[in-house]
């Protein structure tokens, strides 16, 4: 049996390789540690379970010859890694608003009615400025718009999703 692993980073003299095979056999971490500590030119071995990493000090070994015995001695196959997908503008925005969201949750409010809320405030702050025309209209025209949309999706707790259009 091999053990398949990837290496997300590695120093002169410090290596972490990342368990890359299936979830259910990380068990296997905390042996292949223990085993791997016992090579000649490693210094120390400790795994993460949580992360599915073992952290390889290798002080007296270059990275490339201790991989070639690790896969020799040990069965272990570094594999490449495979780059992370870059995320988009548009996503990373829409996990802040639903973390938002799910912060205003605690406290027993939702993004949807703060905005209803400040539009509302918006919408009467203009007002009694005596600007009625365009600027007080707006504020509560989307105010409404909000409120309408959100008793159709009131079944839903969370912001809706952006796409691009």
């Amino acid at each position: 049996m091999s053990y398949r692993f990837t290496v997300p980073h590695s120093l002169p003299e410090r290596t972490r390789i990342r368990w890359a095979g299936d979830k259910t056999e990380r068990a296997a971490i905390h042996d292949l540690a223990v085993r791997i500590e016992s090579l000649a030119g490693v210094t120390r071995s400790e795994p993460r379970l949580a992360t599915g990493s073992i952290i390889i000090e290798h002080d007296g070994i270059d990275w490339e010859s201790l991989e070639i015995r690790l896969h020799r001695e040990l069965a272990i196959e570094i594999q490449p890694a495979v780059p992370a997908r870059a995320r988009t503008g548009l996503e990373t925005f829409n996990d802040n608003v639903n973390r938002l969201d799910d912060r205003l949750g605690k406290i027993n409010l939702d993004l949807n009615s703060m905005s209803f809320l400040f539009l509302m405030l918006m919408a009467v702050a203009q007002a009694v400025q005596g600007r009625v025309g365009a600027s007080s209209v707006s504020f509560l025209w989307y105010a409404i718009s909000l409120a309408a949309r959100m008793r159709a999706n009131s079944g839903d707790n969370r912001s809706e999703e952006l796409t691009p259009t």
